[in-house]
């Protein structure tokens, strides 16, 4: 187990409760003003590689990104969870460096 003592997980922990959930919460404004930002790339080639099975992030973030940029090219891996590059290895790093190849 990676996180077996609490010195093991504080980080994570911290990085959990960064996440902006609510309206009030102290990075709410630096995720908005990155969101607001985005446009910036609607030029530029997008290229997401998605786990399918992700216990984080389901195809709903997925579909938002998809309505943002209608030009992602995506590649979601059916068997892959969160952890994409470990669970989906030989699948996924060919079509990131064909991606960066033609971008």
């Amino acid at each position: 187990y990676p996180y077996g003592s609490w010195a093991n997980r504080v980080a994570v922990w911290r990085f959990v409760r960064d996440i902006p959930h609510e309206v009030n919460h102290p990075t709410r404004p630096l995720v908005a003003d990155i969101e607001d930002k985005l446009s910036r790339f609607a030029d530029t080639p997008k290229l997401a590689c998605w786990g399918l099975r992700d216990f984080c992030f389901s195809e709903h973030f997925l579909d938002q990104w998809r309505d943002r940029f209608p030009d992602l090219q995506v590649e979601s891996f059916a068997d892959a969870g969160h952890y994409l590059l470990e669970d989906a290895t030989d699948e996924c790093i060919p079509r990131i460096v064909a991606f960066l190849r033609n971008a």
